[in-house]
């Protein structure tokens, strides 16, 4: 960032960062990035620029959520095949219902 600019519109911003708008305007919506208007541009401080790009998880804290992500959805289909196990049996002991749907016709 220069020095000497105080602030950015978005187009600059998403230039400078090297994200897309999407990405800028849900910081800004989520109340990450501080702007403020100029008629009807949208200006972004280059220190609000600044403390967003600090607080962005660096690549290994990523790589660690998704490892943990990864272990919780094995985690989740495990539980979910325990449950289907388990409703199946509830049914063969009759508190399923018996008799199946006749067909449309």
């Amino acid at each position: 960032m220069k020095p000497d600019r105080l602030a950015y519109n978005v187009y600059e911003a998403c230039e400078l960062l090297s994200v897309g708008r999407t990405t800028l305007y849900s910081a800004i919506k989520k109340g990450d990035l501080k702007t403020c208007k100029v008629g009807r541009r949208t200006l972004i401080s280059a220190e609000s620029l600044k403390l967003w790009l600090e607080t962005l998880p660096t690549s290994l804290e990523v790589k660690a959520q998704a490892s943990n992500n990864n272990r919780g959805a094995a985690m989740n289909k495990a539980l979910s095949a325990s449950k289907a196990e388990q409703l199946s049996r509830e049914a063969g002991q009759g508190r399923g219902t018996s008799t199946p749907l006749a067909p449309r016709r």
